[in-house]
């Protein structure tokens, strides 16, 4: 009686070429469909909020700094980074119009323990995505000055056009696609293989029982 091991040996040499031709399949899917994502690029600048330079009187100093160990105003900013009006003046610098901002994803946070602020672009094009980083920076740094006469946001780490996409990941896409067409094409042939043996002991079987039938 033939074991299954032996089944499955015995279609990966014989059948090996319907594991290649779903890898293959399976590759060329991934290269496709991620060839028609549109890609998308990240950009981060990054100011952090200090005393307001102007401020002299150690008064003035001391409540600042205790005002910003309450972050109360460090979740402040980063919500001004991210709403509409700043946005659009940022927009403005950076030489996008109000239809073209639709495509780009602004977000702001602060980094853990700090009083750093991340100002974060997703978007279409990387030359676009890091001008609109660093105009919304400055943008919020402008208006943060407006509000808040005890603090002041100064430029960190200015932002630089990313040199690829961070998605789709092209790499990525077609290492998964290549395991599943893998594991796929081994499934197929296992099976073509178990189907066609079944097809070919049936006949036998039915001669089988015709023998004993006729002998009893």
């Amino acid at each position: 009686m033939e074991s299954q091991t032996d089944v499955y040996a015995r279609a990966l040499r014989s059948r090996w070429w319907i594991v290649a031709a779903v890898v293959v399949a399976s590759l060329a899917a991934a290269q496709f469909f991620t060839a028609r994502v549109t890609p998308v690029y990240r950009a981060t600048a990054s100011s952090t909020v200090t005393p307001a330079p102007a401020l002299t009187e150690t008064t003035e100093l001391l409540r600042a700094l205790e005002t910003l160990e309450r972050r109360t105003v460090m979740a402040t900013f980063a919500h001004l980074a991210g709403s509409r009006e700043t946005r659009l003046d940022a927009a403005a610098v950076a030489g996008l119009g109000a239809a073209d901002l639709e495509l780009y994803r602004i977000s702001a946070s602060v980094v853990p323990n700090t009083n750093v602020i991340r100002m974060t672009v997703e978007g279409p094009d990387p030359t676009s995505s890091s001008a609109l980083a660093n105009a919304v920076a400055h943008a919020t740094a402008r208006k943060a000055g407006q509000l808040y006469r005890l603090f002041a946001l100064q430029p960190l780490d200015p932002s630089i056009p990313a040199g690829r996409a961070v998605h789709p990941n092209g790499k990525r896409n077609l290492a998964v696609a290549g395991v599943l067409g893998l594991f796929l094409g081994v499934a197929l042939a296992i099976g073509v293989e178990a189907i066609n043996g079944f097809a070919a002991r049936a006949p036998r079987r039915g001669r089988e029982s015709q023998a004993v039938l006729g002998s009893a």
